[in-house]
């Protein structure tokens, strides 16, 4: 028995689905489950959230990279791109630049 899961978003009645080629003509169940979206106040409160120290914020990005990833967050996967990256780059301060603590 050979299971696949896909997760896309609905945009007509009508579903292309190329992952499922290898099971046409067999018998199989399809169920559609509807993901519940993110809340904003979820995503904008730890947005907002500075954290205090080096472990807060690695916690902080490793839920960031799971809300990337997260199908539920795809309308603030802009803003998670930018805070990713953010953590990427090194911090200016005072005209130097400063790399990030490992």
């Amino acid at each position: 028995m050979q299971a696949i899961h896909v997760r896309t978003k609905i945009d007509s009645e009508t579903l292309h689905l190329p992952e499922l080629r290898a099971l046409i003509g067999k018998p199989v169940e399809i169920m559609i489950v509807e993901l519940a979206p993110a809340s904003r106040e979820e995503f904008f409160a730890e947005a907002a959230h500075v954290p205090d120290t080096p472990a807060e914020r690695a916690a902080q990005q490793t839920l960031f990279r799971a809300w990337r990833r997260d199908p539920r967050f795809e309308n603030f996967w802009p803003s998670l791109d930018r805070y990713l990256a953010e953590d990427t780059q090194p911090q200016e301060r005072g005209g130097e630049t400063e790399e990030p603590a490992a």
